[in-house]
């Protein structure tokens, strides 16, 4: 009875016992069998699976069987130390990379950072935007392994990296500034747009080596990859071909800021897009008809409110426009990018021939260094 202390016994636990049966659970798990007694104390060995403990190390021992005489040293005698048999049989378990470090992180978080796609591809799956996206949400680093992938759309995140593979895209989504085929997970199809600008800031997003198009050459687009209150996000040696329309754009948030032309007026945006990146970037067949056979604008690139913006080294072939650096835009540069347009078609539509821009630079855009840029056809 709790209540009545003189009915209160006391309990003795050695601390050794509990020890041992826990190790000989332990060993028991690897197949290995823990008999009583140790080298200290004398034992016997029957099986081969059996092993004997040292008390002085805490290391155990198989050996030849018979009987071991007390205080006999492990280390002659023909026993083997098989104290590394646990540690090796969790290492090289599924689960064994989270108990070796490197770095002040496990082996598994540093292997976690990148996900090969091809780890999360089912067979003969015609769509792959969901296993594209789960690889997404579990790696820092999606690596696409030089497949090419079947996608609706891309929404990416912070600090992760999408490189080296292609990517086509279906018809599922009517592409637009407020529904775009790639965007951050800051931003919401069909919630946020220029008007109604995502609060969340996203942060490194980055394509690497990554070729973009679409599957149907009919659809015109009017945009590929929207970024809005971004930092540091980019595209390094990607290629957008066929690409019917807009490709990149890059969006600050101007909501209720009216460009100025006047010198000393200018207005600064609400928000900078910070430090946009589009580096080693191709981009082809930016043009379209539609059903009048009127040709639309596609701009490869397009950037509005952008602070420290760089665009290196990008080409643009029939697109109908190639660099706009719209308006309200501070510092950045433009450099040793090019424009061509080789096709008839520019040609054929004269009324729309003053839609054909290779470089232009929108109200309120100031301080942006331009070195480099040539354009070759039809430019105005």
């Amino acid at each position: 009875n709790p209540k009545d202390e003189n009915n209160w016994v006391p309990v003795i636990i050695k601390t050794g016992v509990v020890e041992r049966e826990a190790l000989r659970r332990t060993y028991q798990e690897v197949g290995l069998v823990l008999v009583p007694g140790s080298f200290e104390q004398g034992a016997v060995l029957v099986n081969s699976n059996d092993v004997l403990l040292q008390e002085r190390t805490g290391k155990v021992f198989s050996g030849p069987a018979g009987i071991v005489a007390a205080g006999m040293n492990p280390t002659s005698g023909g026993f083997v130390d098989l104290s590394g048999v646990i540690i090796r049989d969790q290492i090289t378990a599924s689960s064994g990379s989270g108990l070796v470090g490197h770095k002040y992180r496990t082996v598994r978080e540093r292997l976690e950072v990148v996900g090969y796609i091809g780890d999360y591809l089912a067979p003969a799956t015609a769509n792959h935007t969901v296993e594209l996206h789960t690889a997404i949400s579990e790696n820092r680093i999606v690596d696409l392994e030089g497949k090419t992938l079947t996608v609706d759309y891309i929404t990416t995140k912070s600090n992760c990296l999408i490189r080296n593979g292609n990517i086509q895209f279906t018809d599922a989504l009517t592409s637009s500034v407020d529904n775009p085929l790639i965007c951050g997970d800051n931003f919401v199809r069909g919630t946020n747009s220029e008007a109604n600008y995502p609060t969340t800031k996203i942060k490194n997003a980055t394509f690497y080596k990554v070729n973009f198009s679409n599957i149907n050459e009919s659809t015109y687009r009017k945009a590929i990859a929207v970024f809005m209150n971004d930092e540091d996000c980019g595209f390094y040696k990607c290629d957008f071909s066929r690409i019917f329309g807009h490709a990149v754009r890059f969006i600050g948030n101007h909501v209720g800021t009216t460009p100025n032309t006047t010198a000393y007026d200018i207005p600064k945006p609400v928000g900078y897009s910070l430090r946009p990146k589009l580096r080693h970037c191709t981009f082809s067949s930016g043009y379209y008809h539609d059903s009048l056979g009127k040709l639309q604008l596609g701009a490869a690139i397009q950037l509005v409110a952008c602070k420290n913006f760089d665009i290196h080294d990008c080409h643009t072939t029939d697109c109908v426009a190639g660099f706009l650096i719209d308006f309200l835009n501070y510092g950045g540069s433009v450099t040793k990018t090019s424009y061509e347009v080789t096709r008839q078609d520019f040609y054929d539509n004269i009324a729309n021939y003053h839609d054909v821009v290779s470089l232009y630079f929108g109200q309120a855009t100031q301080k942006t260094k331009v070195s480099g840029h040539v354009s070759y056809g039809a430019s105005r």
